[in-house]
């Protein structure tokens, strides 16, 4: 058993007790229930989409278009596909798991999700409708470098830790 599952695991066991303690254990149990209905088809299809790509996108080409060696043309590989990539991070992160395995950099797949979570799926536009075209402007013009900054820094990380 990894340490992630033991420390969630005890953090379930306390929040049960202190929901018993409550008197509100039944109704933590029924909106677990309902999130969990809610999430498995798209934890499912997200594991489908990751292991599909393992299966189709041959390592060779992985390595070569998103390896170390592919340089930046791999890091903006990455930038560009997290910016396009659709859904939440059931499926942003284990398509990255999947890329990791078949050969990418850590550079490219941390700049791959940080590019997602910066402009992938639907955000700009709850963020142009909501905080209005300024300041989307604002933010997405401050951000263009952020996603190869964090790809750099964390692959730098990776290979210390």
């Amino acid at each position: 058993m990894n340490q992630v599952l033991i420390i969630l695991l005890l953090a379930t066991a306390l929040l049960f007790g202190v929901a018993v303690l409550q008197g509100r254990h039944m109704e933590g149990l029924r909106a677990s229930a309902s999130l969990f209905l809610h999430m498995f088809p798209l934890l499912v299809v997200g594991f489908l989409v990751a292991g599909l790509l393992q299966a189709v996108l041959p390592e060779p080409a992985v390595a070569e278009w998103l390896g170390s060696a592919s340089g930046w043309r791999g890091i903006l590989v990455g930038y560009l596909a997290g910016a396009a990539t659709l859904g939440g991070p059931w499926l942003v992160f284990p398509i990255g798991a999947a890329l990791l395995k078949g050969g990418a950099s850590v550079t490219t797949v941390a700049t791959f999700a940080t590019s997602w979570a910066i402009y992938g799926g639907t955000a700009p536009i709850y963020e142009l409708a909501i905080l209005g075209p300024r300041f989307m402007a604002a933010h997405l013009l401050a951000s263009l470098l952020a996603p190869l900054a964090v790809g750099l820094l964390a692959s730098a990380l990776y290979h210390r830790l």
